[in-house]
């Protein structure tokens, strides 16, 4: 069982909800073998499909913005491939198409007020932390993606990421206040890019959600600041759990939380059986080998 050399977001919260799922999920690469998820492969496409219709329009030979949007819908009709939604879901091929189009009836992109910079659209980091990695010595990295870095008529930097979701409401505005997904990309764009000035930079963050209902779409858009001090805290917190990772893998003792991340989101976690049974590995053909790359493209 080999450890992580990329940390990401989703491995952090991971850890910090449950260490037992956490060596699972991300240590012995376990994933149900019969786990097919309509709601990341619809936002994978739908990203896909944003992405083509950015680049297609801000490229030097732009495109007038209906022609880039076709594009962006036909690149995500391809990754789309063919998968089945479930029977009852709301995300299918068609509500994927319509989405598209939604996105951009609401934030067109003739109109857009944040212009990306140069290989803005799709970015990823991946930063050098001062925890070497328990096997090759070398630096462990904290990466991510996002949807793109753009910069508004002030020169600020936003950091703009798109989420489908089911519904919006106040408890989706109220998850990104304090979350550590925004904060980590904030402190990423921070880092690499005072890296290249002199002077300090403002970044920000601007989450736009899109809501797939049976007969419609809602939108909502949420700006993110983030103090320094919130930036510090969140990595040094960061880096504690981390080192906490390092010494549950050496000892191979990984803490159960048996509290309700067994239950969260209204369904048993997927290695649930694999806690209650006295003979784990009998089990373990319930599962599949999937590795997780936080730099890939979902």
């Amino acid at each position: 069982m080999r450890f992580p050399a990329v940390i990401d977001n989703t491995l952090r919260k991971a850890f910090v909800r449950c260490p037992e799922l956490f060596k699972r999920q991300f240590i012995e690469n376990l994933r149900p073998a019969n786990e097919v998820s309509v709601d990341l492969h619809f936002g994978a496409c739908f990203a896909r499909g944003l992405e083509v219709a950015r680049k297609t329009f801000w490229a030097e030979e732009q495109l007038m913005p209906q022609a880039a949007i076709e594009a962006g819908i036909e690149a995500a009709v391809f990754a789309w491939g063919t998968f089945q939604a479930p029977p009852l879901s709301n995300k299918t091929l068609a509500r994927l198409i319509g989405a598209i189009r939604f996105y951009f009836r609401e934030w067109p992109l003739e109109e857009e007020t944040l212009v990306p910079v140069k290989n803005g659209v799709e970015c990823s980091f991946a930063i050098d932390l001062p925890i070497l990695h328990p096997e090759t010595g070398l630096p462990l990295q904290y990466a991510g993606r996002f949807d793109m870095l753009a910069t508004d008529s002030n020169d600020r930097y936003y950091i703009v990421d798109e989420k489908t979701t089911s519904r919006l409401g106040d408890s989706w505005y109220l998850q990104w206040d304090m979350d550590s997904q925004m904060t980590g990309y904030i402190w990423a764009v921070k880092h690499e890019r005072c890296s290249t000035v002199n002077s300090p930079i403002e970044v920000m963050a601007q989450v736009r959600g899109v809501s797939i209902l049976k007969n419609d779409y809602g939108h909502a858009e949420v700006n993110i600041v983030r103090s320094q001090h919130m930036i510090d805290i969140w990595h040094e917190q960061l880096l504690h759990d981390i080192q906490h990772m390092i010494v549950c893998w050496k000892s191979k003792w990984w803490d159960q939380s048996f509290s309700a991340a067994c239950t969260d989101y209204g369904r048993l976690c997927d290695y649930a059986m694999l806690c209650k049974s006295a003979d784990p590995d009998r089990l373990l053909s319930n599962y599949k080998e999937v590795v997780w790359s936080p730099l890939a493209k979902k």
